[in-house]
């Protein structure tokens, strides 16, 4: 781990700071976070189609 910190110049553990809550209280935004998490590999162009 010290390693990857001196390459990358980084501090702290591998997941420092990157956890967020946020409290989904309507369907409208569940709707909308499921659309995100489901076509976000596409628009990353990590994959091209659903499927995969």
């Amino acid at each position: 781990m010290q390693l990857i910190n001196r390459k990358y110049h980084r501090v702290g553990h591998l997941f420092q700071g990157r956890y967020k809550a946020i409290l989904v209280d309507k369907d409208a935004y569940l709707l909308e976070l499921k659309r995100y998490i489901i076509l976000n590999p596409i628009r990353a162009r990590m994959v091209d189609s659903l499927d995969e």
